[in-house]
């Protein structure tokens, strides 16, 4: 699938500290998804962590594996199984369009089902924003130069 790169990163991490991301209790654990950047960019890389302790402890877990599915209303552009090493695992996901999208993550140790939403914004966005700027930067020097020639 072009628009999924996975990365299985075994890493030991007690919570995904990244740009962003949602904590929820489930049951007696704590489920903790994190992505980088903070607001994801259709159209370009998005790092995912996914990690679960011990709600009460914050001690890792020793679950082995997670479903993921990643959704956009009906249309599912991802959905498998990660490998998990002490309760955690990441990858990196390409959102092709912007708009709200689902992560339903379930463990293989744990059946229930948890859902985290996640909304990147319009391919280019920050881009057209940077240009907007720059050109009226220039402009206000052009003025400016403008105005101190004619003194």
């Amino acid at each position: 699938m072009k628009t999924v790169i996975l990365l299985l990163a075994f890493a030991t991490f007690a919570f995904a500290d990244l740009g962003a991301g949602e904590n929820k209790t489930v049951g007696p654990y704590l489920l903790d998804v994190g992505w980088d950047p903070a607001h994801p960019v259709a159209g370009e890389k998005t790092s995912l962590a996914i990690n679960v302790v011990d709600a009460q402890t914050l001690e890792k877990t020793t679950f082995s594996g997670a479903w993921l599915r990643i959704s956009k209303g009906e249309k599912i552009f991802f959905a498998g199984n990660l490998q998990m090493d002490e309760g955690s695992t990441a990858l990196t996901f390409v959102f092709p369009e912007e708009g709200e999208w689902t992560l339903d993550v379930q463990f293989a140790e744990y059946k229930e089902k948890t859902t985290v939403k996640v909304q990147p914004k319009q391919v280019g966005e920050n881009f057209v924003f940077a240009i907007v700027g720059i050109l009226l930067v220039v402009f206000a020097l052009v003025l400016f130069k403008r105005k101190r020639a004619s003194v």
